[in-house]
């Protein structure tokens, strides 16, 4: 009845707590909008490209396995037998009385440092799945087999070209936005609210109307303008109400600012709007 569950409710008080709200507005200086990339020189496209080569490449990965002997000539026996069309799994079960050792999907520079620079070279010239001939390796005579090979992959400088243009576009905007965000400063200086300066210079205006620590609003619904951000959260619940933050930097070199529009304290919910909940805890 209507007492147990009130009686339930305000003794398990703290499972129905709503955690502090803020409502805030946001303006981003984004060096994405000053980017321009027909300022972009051939020559740092080109040196962007050198310096970045291995970010476009993956190299080749072979699945290997390998059975370890204590000497050459049953090393060498076990080999004959793999080329006769015994599986590995036979041989070893047959020779070393346990399964192939498993050494995963690897590249040669991580199979270099297991096994040696040897041991990888021979396992990577082997063309397609076979059988390595036997070499001496760190613990015993090593016979590696390719179970499979997924090869390396290269993307040139045209295939990339547009996402390198853009980047250096990018980094190149630093002077406007530092001078956007001087003009900003400026004008909250001058007297104008926030809102009122970025719409002055035409920056985007984001209003939200209650955010909680986590980026959810009073619905428990996730923000989607916040996801991944990791500026705006912190920056809104250290700046007091009725105030403006500091410029803060963010990741991609840009700026933003928080003003705190108001403050819901945490608080119970009231019965009412959890009665559901309750209920069901009851």
């Amino acid at each position: 009845d209507e007492a147990a569950l009130k009686a339930y409710y305000d003794e398990n008080s703290g499972n129905y707590q709503a955690p502090e709200y803020r409502a805030i507005t946001v303006v981003r200086i984004d060096p994405e909008a000053y980017a321009d990339e027909s300022t972009v020189a051939e020559e740092d496209v080109a040196a962007e490209y050198e310096a970045r080569k291995a970010e476009f490449q993956q190299p080749e990965t072979r699945e290997l396995e390998q059975i370890v002997f204590p000497d050459e000539a049953a090393a060498k026996a076990a080999y004959d037998k793999i080329l006769q069309g015994a599986t590995s799994q036979q041989v070893a079960q047959e020779t070393v009385k346990r399964d192939p050792i498993q050494l995963g999907v690897v590249t040669k520079e991580q199979l270099t440092k297991v096994l040696g620079e040897k041991l990888a070279e021979a396992a990577f010239a082997v063309p397609g799945t076979l059988a390595v001939a036997p070499m001496l390796g760190p613990v015993g005579w090593h016979l590696v087999i390719v179970k499979g090979i997924t090869p390396g992959t290269a993307r040139g400088l045209e295939e990339v070209r547009p996402e390198l243009v853009h980047s250096i576009a990018v980094r190149n905007a630093v002077d406007g936005v530092i001078e956007m965000s001087n003009k900003l400063e400026d004008a909250l200086g001058g007297g104008a609210t926030l809102a009122e300066a970025a719409q002055s210079l035409e920056l985007p205006v984001e209003t939200i109307a209650a955010v909680d620590p986590q980026g959810k609003d009073a619905d428990g619904t996730a923000i989607a303008s916040l996801a991944g951000d990791s500026v705006v959260l912190p920056t809104a619940f250290a700046t007091l109400e009725g105030e403006d933050s500091n410029l803060a930097e963010t990741p991609n070199g840009g700026y933003l600012m928080v003003h705190v529009d108001g403050i819901t304290p945490a608080a119970t919910r009231p019965l009412d709007g959890v009665r559901e909940q309750v209920t069901a805890d009851w």
